[in-house]
């Protein structure tokens, strides 16, 4: 019988066996082509920068959609991604 497709030379198995294409596995990395030069700190990062818990940075954006104006920027990977700037209040 004869094969009627074939997989595309970018395709791998992942550690439990499924056949993933190489495009997914780049979404979980940071892709920093895409990513504005501003955005480049973690949620832990802009904590300490702002002197104050990363579960309120969390936890107000939750609430509110922003931290006092900051909105960050959701990457491929589901992160977010901060400016670097300290918040005023």
């Amino acid at each position: 019988m004869q094969q009627l497709f074939s997989y595309p030379c970018n395709t791998a198995k992942n550690k439990h066996g499924r056949t993933i294409n190489a495009y997914q596995g780049d979404a979980m990395r940071t892709n920093q082509r895409n990513t504005p030069d501003e955005f480049t700190l973690s949620c832990e990062e802009f904590a300490r920068l702002n002197q104050i818990k990363p579960q309120s940075v969390r936890a107000r954006l939750c609430r509110f959609g922003s931290y006092y104006g900051i909105k960050p920027l959701k990457l491929l990977n589901g992160r977010l991604a901060f400016p670097a700037v300290q918040v005023t209040q």
